[in-house]
């Protein structure tokens, strides 16, 4: 009985920990994603805006707008996902169902990260 309970603490505390390591890589990999998505933005924004803008300068400055535009409004979703995420793992940081949320959040950031060279190439 008492190696039983001894066994579910340390799964417990196992469980922790690669929830804590899923907290930090999905943290570290939601900036790294957000700047992609910048450079995918602003890649084909940049196709779109020298097709319809005859001067060069307004189309520099429709850049600089889309740029801003993603700085501020991303931005702001980005620590709102920050701070979710945060909330979410000290409220459930044991359970499995937190390192599914972390495993899923860290794969649509590599895949993120992924198209951000497929489109940089």
């Amino acid at each position: 009985m008492n190696e039983s309970k001894g066994q579910a603490k340390r799964v417990g505390v196992i469980n922790a920990l690669i929830n804590v390591v899923l907290l930090v890589a999905a943290a570290g990999l939601g900036i790294v994603a957000f700047f992609s998505m910048m450079e995918i933005l602003l890649t084909v924004a940049a196709q779109v805006i020298v097709r319809g803008v005859e001067s060069e300068v307004r189309g520099r400055y429709a850049l600089v707008m889309v740029r801003n535009l993603w700085l501020i409004i991303g931005g702001a979703g980005l620590v709102g996902l920050e701070i979710y995420c945060l909330d979410y793992f000290f409220k459930h940081w044991r359970a499995l169902r937190t390192r599914r949320l972390f495993l899923r959040m860290v794969a649509v950031e590599v895949v993120i990260i992924g198209l951000q060279v497929v489109f940089a190439a």
